[in-house]
């Protein structure tokens, strides 16, 4: 299989192992689901042969998961008129609900880690949680 059309199928999830196996795979359009995350895990089997790939009109959300294909939309070596097109792909930073494009994603306000400052096998998409938000997680729940 080189192209897979997975577009206005309602899609929330992407499943673990879903691109196994398609090492030929150059062309997927996921456009128009309802994908908020994209995990580099999931797509790792067929980044390096992908050549477009479709993510847009999905209420994506700005967060780590997505450095991936922002990395991946500046490496792209055929830029043609079709895939510069899906360099405009939106997602929505939480909580302050500002929209931007993946390829602009703003890696500094998300503080998310880098492969070379991920230690102890934690995923390279990881981001790092403010004390205040793990205090209030934890207060939050009753103990018993």
């Amino acid at each position: 299989i080189t192209f897979l059309n997975l577009q206005k199928n309602d899609i929330k999830i992407l499943p673990a192992m879903a691109f196994d196996n398609l090492n030929s795979l150059e062309t997927l359009n996921l456009q128009n689901n309802k994908l908020t995350h994209i995990p580099e895990e999931i797509m790792e089997p067929i980044v390096d042969t992908l050549r477009v790939v479709d993510i847009m009109d999905n209420p994506l959300v700005c967060d780590c998961q997505l450095r991936w294909f922002r990395d991946w939309l500046k490496n792209l070596k055929d830029k043609d008129d079709e895939m510069m097109q899906k360099k405009r792909t939106l997602c929505t930073m939480m909580p302050e609900h500002q929209e931007y494009y993946v390829q602009n994603l703003p890696l500094e306000k998300m503080n998310c880690v880098s492969k070379s400052q991920v230690r102890g096998g934690a995923s390279a998409s990881t981001c790092l949680l403010p004390a205040t938000f793990l205090t209030l997680a934890c207060s939050a729940h009753t103990w018993t």
